[in-house]
């Protein structure tokens, strides 16, 4: 398994504050983020042309050389299997020479569950650590004028299936040129079903779910700091704040995107600074508090790769760290955090001087 990371532990405290927003935060990193969770429940509204529909898609003209990180997540309540991929048609000059290459993909994804929350634990922990399964390509390379198959996935009646998939579309051969092509998230609901040829825009939504592409994958917040004198102090991230980057208008195709609340599929990259500017060494502890409902996930603390295990209400939390701060010094903590599929966000991020 690529998700066995161990988990955090979940406490109780008492009188947690209010949190504050992080100051501000920033897309980080050159790497594509598509997000296919809308709809997440495929069911007979769904329309389905030749037995293929078409959920999200993403064009990039002005390149030679792209990474994506696709995130999939879809219920199939329908009483038949679906089969759901991910495509990239080379829309460039339709001739053998004109080749486009699918390399360096790596996937974690988990099949035919009820269980989402688990689910999106397992993903958000493969994503933090790095734990893929790496895998070919189903088609190496494209040439122009027609699609190929980056992955594809089955999902069983009335399941959840799940995926979070990377990989690097580039020109085969260096051209004057750029890569002009469309990657796509597809469902096939039966065999005959050739995925391509498929070509139709995305469906209508049935949810309010998120469903787009932006140009960063990672998010850097803007560095906490925490004066141990405070007592404690408690910064929501992840939330509808100063950290909210994934908005529909700021997608490819922005009148059919929704916004990415949760933050699905990206990876949090923020630092912790705790200062002791007193002459005795201060004991702190640091939490992971959540504000919108049930959170899960994972964190990375000084690159080494926990669970946060399901954690509900305002005076539950989980543990990250007890740490001693000298005297008279600053201790920075690098932190990398990933939210479940299914899980809610804003968390915050709670220090506590113990001592």
């Amino acid at each position: 398994m690529s998700c066995t990371q161990p988990d955090k532990q979940k406490v109780e405290l008492s009188a947690v504050p209010v949190p504050s927003d992080i100051s501000g935060a920033r897309g980080s990193g050159r790497r594509r983020l598509f997000i296919s969770d809308n709809p997440e429940s495929i069911n007979d509204s769904v329309p389905f042309v030749n037995h293929m529909a078409t959920v999200w898609h993403d064009t990039v003209k002005d390149s030679n050389s792209v990474s994506y990180r696709v995130f999939l997540w879809h219920y199939n309540r329908l009483d038949i299997p679906v089969r759901a991929a991910v495509t990239v048609s080379n829309d460039g000059v339709a001739d053998s020479t004109n080749m486009i290459q699918i390399s360096k993909v790596s996937v974690q994804e988990v099949l035919h569950t009820e269980n989402f929350l688990a689910a999106g634990l397992c993903m958000a922990k493969a994503l933090i650590g790095g734990t893929w399964n790496i895998r070919p390509p189903v088609d190496k390379s494209v040439q122009g004028g027609d699609i190929g198959i980056v992955y594809e996935m089955q999902m069983n009646p009335n399941t959840l299936s799940g995926a979070v998939v990377e990989f690097t579309v580039k020109q085969k051969k260096k051209r004057k040129r750029a890569l002009q092509f469309m990657v796509r998230s597809v469902l096939a609901n039966h065999d005959c079903a050739e995925l391509r040829t498929h070509r139709e825009p995305p469906v209508t939504p049935n949810s309010p779910h998120p469903r787009g592409s932006w140009d960063f994958a990672d998010i850097r917040g803007n560095s906490i700091s925490f004066d141990v004198r405070q007592g404690e102090q408690s910064v929501s991230i992840m939330g509808k704040g100063n950290d909210f980057l994934y908005k529909a208008a700021l997608s490819y195709d922005p009148e059919h995107a929704f916004d990415n609340k949760g933050q699905y599929g990206s990876k949090y990259k923020v630092s912790v600074r705790l200062i002791n500017r007193t002459y005795k060494a201060k004991q702190v502890a640091v939490y992971l508090n959540p504000r919108g409902g049930a959170f899960a996930g994972a964190v990375k603390i000084k690159g080494v790769t926990y669970g946060v295990p399901i954690v509900k209400a305002p005076n539950e939390a989980c543990e990250l760290m007890n740490v001693t701060v000298r005297a008279h010094s600053v201790l920075n903590i690098p932190l990398e955090i990933a939210i479940a599929g299914a899980a809610s966000s804003p968390i915050a991020i709670l220090c506590r001087t113990l001592n």
